[in-house]
């Protein structure tokens, strides 16, 4: 809240963070992350450090921290991770710093395209758990790009936006688009791009036999994937020509 004429108003991040239904403390974090972020390179590298912010927010879950992955995650506690985390504004311990970073690589994996089976055997977290952990990082990364679009940091926006799509779908930055077709997913998506369709374009122009082709995609499904992609592409020249 702020003062005006002796009345108090919401401020425009306080009527935003009520909008995106987060607890207050979690914007604090991440204006103050942003402010630590100001500089940085947005790409793989930063990953971890975001996510790790992410997983920090009160909103977020807590990764269960196996003994044996102790070592592992306390080597992972670098410069990048320290200066992210508020100053005086989290009663923090050990353990809980490893929950944080325990979660942050559970997130990667996932958005790396690794399996449900594989970070189950792996990192010890069962697909129920994996769809929770995915959904409210996906919408706390979308909050976090509204905030940065706020304090109008154009690169973290975009950044942040893409990698709530990225946590919601499970893929790597070159299958947004892929994935954004009806009846594409993950796996299609990896097995269309592997294939050498690497846009909305390329599946636009294919035909249902080259679809075929490809593992899990029969006829029906290659010609609605095709059909769907005309329309994207359509409506996409009309958006341009506007």
């Amino acid at each position: 809240l702020m003062e005006q004429r002796g009345v108090f108003v919401a401020t425009r991040l306080g009527v935003r963070v009520s909008q995106l239904y987060i607890d207050p403390l979690s914007a604090v974090i991440m204006v103050d992350g942003m402010e630590k972020l100001e500089g940085a390179t947005l790409d793989d590298g930063t990953e971890i450090p975001i996510l790790y912010l992410i997983s920090l927010l009160p909103d977020m879950f807590r990764a269960r921290v196996r003994g044996s992955e102790f070592s592992q995650l306390v080597e992972m506690i670098d410069d990048d991770i320290m200066g992210l985390t508020p100053e005086g504004g989290m009663d923090m311990s050990t353990r809980d710093q490893l929950a944080f970073i325990k979660m942050a690589v559970v997130l990667k994996a996932w958005v790396n395209e690794f399996s449900e089976e594989r970070i189950a055997n792996e990192l010890g977290v069962e697909p129920g758990d994996l769809y929770r952990f995915r959904e409210t990082a996906s919408w706390l990364a979308y909050s976090f790009s509204e905030i940065a679009r706020l304090f109008r940091k154009a690169n973290l926006h975009k950044y942040l936006f893409e990698l709530a799509i990225r946590l919601r779908q499970g893929v790597r930055k070159e299958l947004l688009r892929l994935v954004s077709v009806p009846g594409v997913g993950r796996v299609r998506g990896r097995a269309l791009h592997d294939s050498g369709y690497e846009t909305v374009r390329a599946l636009a122009e294919a035909q249902p036999r080259d679809l075929t082709r490809i593992p899990g995609i029969r006829d029906k499904l290659a010609e609605s994937i095709i059909q769907e992609a005309r329309r994207m592409s359509t409506r996409s020249r009309r958006g341009k020509g506007q």
